[in-house]
């Protein structure tokens, strides 16, 4: 943890900002895509297939590592606060048997029950 904070006392501001920046559209992204999608070609809801490039052609730099890192509890935290939109006319099944999994232990007194 004191590297990864270390890390991000030394990056430059613009890149802090795109990474937060990342971090919230990542978030709205996976919030609000399934509506969309499961409203209008719901066979499309499940292949998910992200690819995010980086500015090195060789290798990533240090702060792509820094946010490759970090993202997942970013978007855990963002969406336990606002979880994803689940519209309740909407048949979510073929979407939940691949993308729902059971929250873990330590979420469970956290965040909300999963409902829709």
């Amino acid at each position: 943890m004191k590297k990864l904070k270390s890390r991000l006392e030394a990056m430059a501001l613009p890149l802090y900002v795109q990474a937060a920046l990342m971090n919230v559209l990542l978030a709205r992204i996976i919030r609000e895509l399934p509506a969309y999608w499961i409203q209008r070609q719901p066979k499309e809801i499940l292949n998910f297939h992200w690819v995010v490039d980086g500015k090195g052609v060789d290798s990533e730099t240090s702060s792509e590592n820094w946010w490759s890192t970090t993202k997942a509890g970013f978007l855990q935290s963002a969406l336990a606060r606002e979880p994803v939109i689940m519209l309740d006319w909407l048949d979510y099944t073929a979407f939940d048997n691949k993308y729902l999994m059971p929250m873990p232990d330590y979420l469970k007194e956290t965040i909300l029950p999963y409902e829709h």
